[in-house]
């Protein structure tokens, strides 16, 4: 598929309603080569999609991201060892997620709850 082609799909699968809305970004070598987004993040508020919309991940999904994330981590381009919230700002986390602390055993551990 050429990178022209890419917005005639998309619009193709929002008009037939196969999905409410979409944002891409494709890089080659560092470069933004194409970026676009499509349809609404909320449709009964008509809230349309913006760069920054937060998708909640579903099942069919968790194997890919998980393949890219152990991708990414061989590659050293994320690190395993700080928490969370060096990496993701924790506003973003809370906007998705609750958070809550449990202490068993002295020990402290943070969970997410959706």
């Amino acid at each position: 598929m050429e990178v022209q082609d890419i917005s005639k799909v998309m619009n193709a699968y929002i008009s037939n309603q196969e999905m409410l809305g979409g944002a891409l970004i494709v890089r080659k070598n560092d470069e933004i080569i194409y970026q676009n987004k499509w349809g609404f993040q909320n449709l009964e508020h008509s809230r349309s999609i913006e760069y920054d919309t937060m998708y909640r991940l579903m099942s069919m999904s968790k194997c890919v991201t998980g393949v890219a994330v152990m991708k990414l981590i061989e590659e050293g381009k994320i690190d395993t060892t700080p928490l969370i919230t060096h990496t993701l700002p924790l506003s973003q986390i809370e906007r998705a997620y609750e958070i809550f602390e449990e202490k068993k055993d002295g020990v402290i551990k943070v969970a997410v709850k959706p």
